[in-house]
């Protein structure tokens, strides 16, 4: 009998714990991306010209797309 009151409390004791890690570890993730979401925003009103213009990736294939596309209209 004492050895099932002994495991009741220390399994009590263990959740309690657990359950204090976990929300001080979400916290302190929530916390870290609302910090970092700050900065961005602060950093995107500081810049002068931000790029709107779409620029391809690949710059040759694209070229070489639109050789292929005359050519076979000629």
């Amino acid at each position: 009998m004492i050895y099932s009151m002994l495991h009741i409390i220390v399994l009590a004791f263990c959740s309690l714990i657990g359950g204090t890690v976990i929300s001080i570890g979400f916290y302190t993730v929530m916390w870290g991306k609302a910090t970092e979401q700050k900065e961005e925003e602060e950093d995107v009103g500081s810049q002068e010209s931000p790029i709107t213009e779409n620029v391809p990736l690949l710059q040759t294939y694209e070229t070489v797309n639109s050789t292929k596309k005359t050519d076979a209209r000629v």
